[in-house]
């Protein structure tokens, strides 16, 4: 039928119509072998690339004449070139329904080649994109979840080579989502779609409509008690990802409905961040971040380890206050002897890079006076008014006192609450004193100007190799230089990989494209293709790996090499 077809296609349509009816669920296998074989045929061979097809009706008749300059035999071919349009029209239309059926099928395997063959036809041509990406998107409600993950796959694929169909697409899915009869289930992975749409400048239109999408399923789940759902996390990802290209302020004074949406949310988004999960507080607090930031940011990396350390930088790398930095970063080091070896590296060397831009974070030494502890200070108390002072200030706990007896305490005007601080004529009890407080509540008052990294001291001694190395380099003044990705190459199924001698990947090469090409944008899996570098890309039994000079080699590898 094929070889058929490609000889002459407007005398074999009888063979065209008999391989498009093939494609029906009752023949599995040559129903699979069909749809291969004809979406190729109508691809390479039948459609035009750049053109729809149009019926007979369509057609310019009533220039027949004109268009053939009288010659009845040019005439006869003109006429039978558009009937072979309709024709074509039709059968192409018939094979795009009966995908459609197949993609209904009980079986998993049939769905998803379905789906594949839709979009495969739906990339190649603009012929009923308009039914194809209907179809395709409908089966975000399968029940499946690999055939979800198919149609999400298929769809990012499509706006990698047409990238100028995002507001199509976008225009579509939000059909889904809306829908009286769609499942919560369906929503979800709707929306995990859409916050994969990788922007550019020139889409600032289509970012300002997602956000207006995601915050009306936002006010959904609020309402709904569902602030560690799934579906949340989703919402406040693709919001962080739209949000630097939608160029919308707190500010703005225009009256924009997203700018107003945003202003309307920002409290409860900072209540989010205390009432949920880990994870939902942690994309929480990098949106809050964004909006927050005079400057635009990048986009983070994937997982949320990265996330959190890609947001700790821009966070202490953007605060003006030294001692505030300096409080965060002993403690995370402090935290940094309790964590898994990749975030401890990872931790270390985000805080050399902190150290870097500004070496005054360099807190090697300490000159605090000691003093003496709290309840060794003996404390006068002449009056009710004196006890109340001493009450709210001795214990660090916080009180909640009426204004106006606060106010008759300090003989002057009552500030209102601050944490940490009296309200009374004396300094406030953190002015006070002369070393580190680590169970500040706010790091602004813990005093870290008045202490060392001691931690670093034993980091420095810790078990891995790689952990000491970095802790010693920060406390020799040096600065942790690293191409890899730490919270990769330090995790223990990357050492069992090399302890068993497994190869790492290459990258090959299919069908004249390589696995980065054909799978996910690498934009929104960096970490999915990273590729160790230096003595880690090498096979551990190979000759050029035993060839290297031994202080070549990491010290995480010594082991391995020796």
């Amino acid at each position: 039928m094929v070889v058929s077809i490609q000889n002459s296609p407007v005398h074999n349509l009888n063979a065209l119509n008999s391989l498009v009816g093939l494609v029906k669920v009752g023949k599995k296998r040559q129903c699979m072998e069909a749809m291969k074989v004809a979406s190729q045929v109508f691809v390479e061979d039948l459609l035009r690339p750049d053109l729809k097809l149009r019926t007979l009706d369509r057609q310019p008749l009533k220039q027949l004449d004109e268009l053939c300059g009288g010659d009845a035999i040019i005439r006869r071919k003109r006429l039978a070139a558009w009937a072979f349009e309709e024709k074509l029209k039709q059968l192409y239309n018939q094979f795009v329904m009966a995908l459609a059926t197949v993609s209904k099928d009980t079986l998993e395997v049939n769905r998803e080649k379905s789906i594949a063959t839709m979009s495969y036809l739906l990339e190649s041509n603009p012929e009923l994109e308009g039914v194809l990406l209907q179809n395709i998107i409908n089966k975000l409600g399968d029940l499946s979840q690999k055939v979800v993950s198919k149609v999400i796959y298929c769809l990012t694929q499509l706006l990698r080579k047409h990238p100028n169909m995002k507001k199509v697409v976008m225009d579509e899915t939000h059909k889904l989502l809306v829908r009286t009869n769609v499942g919560v289930r369906a929503q979800y992975y709707a929306i995990c779609f859409l916050s994969q749409f990788v922007f550019t400048d020139k889409d600032r239109d289509v970012a300002r409509h997602l956000i207006t999408i995601y915050f009306g399923f936002f006010k959904t789940s609020i309402k709904m008690g569902e602030v560690n759902s799934r579906m949340m996390g989703a919402l406040l990802m693709g919001v962080k990802r739209a949000y630097p290209f939608a160029k919308l302020t707190l500010q703005s004074s225009g009256g924009e409905e997203n700018t107003k949406q945003l202003r309307e949310h920002i409290d409860t988004l900072y209540k989010l961040v205390h009432v949920s999960k880990f994870n939902i507080a942690l994309h929480t607090l990098a949106l809050l971040h964004q909006v927050s930031s005079v400057t635009e940011d990048r986009l983070g990396e994937s997982t949320h380890h990265a996330l959190l350390i890609n947001l700790l930088f821009k966070s202490l790398h953007g605060d003006e206050n030294l001692d505030r930095v300096k409080a965060m970063i002993k403690r995370l080091l402090q935290i940094c002897l309790n964590l898994p070896v990749p975030l401890t590296c990872g931790l270390l060397y985000m805080v050399s890079q902190l150290i870097k831009r500004r070496r005054s974070l360099a807190c090697f030494e300490t000159t605090a006076v000691p003093v003496l502890p709290s309840f060794l200070t003996e404390i006068k108390q002449e009056d009710d008014t004196d006890n109340l002072k001493n009450d709210y200030e001795d214990d660090g706990e916080e009180k909640y006192v009426d204004a106006d007896t606060l106010q008759q305490c300090g003989g002057g005007t009552a500030r209102g609450w601050y944490h940490c601080e009296t309200v009374t004529n004396r300094q406030p009890r953190w002015a006070n004193r002369l070393c580190y407080d680590g169970q500040a509540r706010n790091p602004l008052f813990a005093n870290a100007d008045k202490t060392a990294y001691f931690e670093l001291l034993s980091l420095a001694n810790h078990f891995h190799p790689t952990v000491s190395l970095f802790a010693n380099k920060i406390l020799n003044h040096e600065i942790i230089t690293y191409s890899g990705d730490p919270l990769t190459d330090f995790t223990l199924i990357r050492f069992l990989e090399r302890f068993v001698f497994k190869n790492p990947k290459k990258t090959m090469m299919v069908k004249g494209m390589t696995n980065e090409q054909k799978g996910p944008d690498p934009k929104l899996a960096m970490r999915k293709y990273y590729q160790p570098e230096g003595a880690k890309s090498m096979p551990v039994t190979s000759k050029q790996y035993l060839s290297l000079a031994e202080k070549t080699v990491p010290v995480d590898e010594l082991f391995l090499y020796k």
